[in-house]
């Protein structure tokens, strides 16, 4: 995409912004700029979502928030192009999910609140890859939107630590915390002179259906990353089983990967040690602990999981 030349920033405070998102951490972003007394002139979110076969629609969490403070909401961000000139209106985008147009950013100086430490991990699913890599920091950056994915400079940045226990609902949440108070002070001080990133830049490519398959060939340690990160995918007996939440046990792997070795507190081979079920959910039915799925499932010592390799 061709970009004649950015708008230019807001200098100092920012008067008003148009904000684009559209899941629940952009939700949780927006409700916070609006408990800080940022005015928020216009919002641009994805379309309501058809439920079932019906004719009822799910507003985006984005469109929920704003419609519960009175603003605007539109679905066409060339809706922005039709608001009056104004030098110190702001974009901020945060999971807007749709690609930003030249028109647009030679009308709109815009920044990005991006959850990691550019240029590692551009683009889609930052937070996942993070997880999925066994990376034990994390940032969220306050960057520049310019043509390329994710590639301009950036205003801010704070570092956390990703824990061992931390999901990717639970990440993204501490994140949104650490942000807060960055976009802010940005937003009421002025965001002064940006830092070019610097660095090997790694893409974080969405996650595929088939990347949320357990391979019961891969570490323990690596599945249960996968489960972090809303995975974990599998069949037993010919019934679709999804790992909740599990640990990695401090014991050996005895048994062919995928093997159960335990049927009371189930704990599962791996192609590098051994994992422990702790929840589970059955096609259909409401998460349980996995002691009570084994049971009720009569699993046995010696039950094999498959891999879910289509469908």
């Amino acid at each position: 995409m061709e970009v004649g030349s950015l708008a230019p920033m807001p200098t100092g405070a920012v008067g008003s912004v148009v904000f684009f998102g559209t899941p629940a951490v952009a939700a949780r972003v927006l409700s916070g700029l609006l408990a800080s007394g940022v005015e928020i002139e216009l919002v641009v979110t994805g379309a309501d979502v058809r439920r079932g076969r019906g004719a009822q629609t799910t507003p985006s969490p984005v469109r929920e928030v704003a419609d519960t403070h009175g603003v605007p909401v539109v679905f066409d961000p060339n809706d922005v192009l039709k608001l009056p000139a104004s030098g110190s209106r702001l974009g901020v985008v945060v999971a807007y999910g749709r690609i930003l147009r030249a028109p647009l950013l030679e009308s709109l100086p815009m920044v990005n609140v991006h959850f990691s430490q550019l240029p590692r991990w551009r683009g889609a699913a930052p937070v996942e890859r993070a997880i999925l890599n066994g990376d034990t920091t994390i940032g969220v950056d306050l960057m520049r939107v310019v043509a390329g994915l994710d590639e301009g400079d950036v205003f801010g940045e704070v570092i956390l630590p990703i824990r061992d226990d931390h999901d990717v609902e639970a990440l993204r949440n501490d994140l949104v915390d650490a942000a807060l108070p960055l976009v802010v002070s940005s937003l009421k001080s002025g965001f002064g002179i940006p830092r070019p990133q610097a660095g090997e830049p790694i893409y974080a490519h969405k996650i595929t259906k088939d990347e949320l398959r357990v391979n019961w060939e891969d570490s323990a340690l690596s599945i249960s990353r996968l489960v972090r990160i809303g995975g974990g995918a599998t069949r037993i007996d010919g019934a679709d089983l999804k790992l909740r939440s599990v640990r990695v046990a401090d014991q050996k792997s005895h048994g062919e990967p995928g093997t159960i070795l335990d049927d009371t507190a189930p704990s599962v081979a791996t192609g590098d040690g051994v994992l422990q079920l702790l929840e589970v959910q059955p096609a259909g039915k409401r998460v349980m602990p996995a002691s009570d799925w084994a049971r009720g499932a009569r699993i046995k010592v010696g039950s094999k999981f498959e891999r879910i390799t289509h469908g």
